[in-house]
């Protein structure tokens, strides 16, 4: 019986992985962002670097 229960809270644990697939669509947010900043010729590298910082 307690076995089952385990089995039981190893499967709520797997229903848990899911919304870490909602953080790669805003990594492909991020990406999708930085070509746009790259678009933009008046920002060089070195001003992102110190805006990031």
């Amino acid at each position: 019986m307690v076995h089952h229960e385990t089995s039981n809270q190893k499967g709520r644990f797997i229903a848990t992985v899911p919304p870490p697939v909602t953080c790669a669509s805003t990594a492909t947010m991020v990406v999708s962002n930085n070509t746009s900043s790259n678009a933009i010729p008046e920002i060089s590298d070195e001003e992102l670097l110190e805006m990031a910082l």
